[in-house]
């Protein structure tokens, strides 16, 4: 059955979605919470909150080189989501600093 662009097949009734050529854009800001500094390297963990449309979004990642090492949705209390995000930056530093240890 040949469907293709061929409305006139559809029941009554029944009607195509029009297609949306329009960029949907979101309001994001980025802001970066925290930041610590391993004491045997020079690696640089860094937290970053994101608030898009009144929902935050947090993320940990390496400062400088953008590599994102945890990432994950936080609640809408802006005070709740710096205190995860601050326990979550403790955990990726404590986790990097025992392999210093193991090594």
């Amino acid at each position: 059955m040949n469907t293709e662009n061929n409305f006139e097949q559809l029941p009554d009734g029944i009607t195509m979605n029009a297609g949306h050529s329009e960029h949907l854009e979101l309001d994001s800001q980025q802001e970066v919470i925290n930041t610590s500094k391993c004491g045997s390297c020079s690696l640089t963990f860094e937290s970053v909150l994101i608030t898009t449309n009144s929902r935050h979004e947090g993320s940990i990642r390496i400062a400088g080189g953008n590599k994102t090492v945890w990432k994950n949705s936080l609640p809408k209390d802006r005070t709740r989501c710096i205190k995860l995000l601050d326990e979550s930056l403790k955990s990726k530093l404590d986790t990097h600093k025992e392999s210093h240890n193991n090594d």
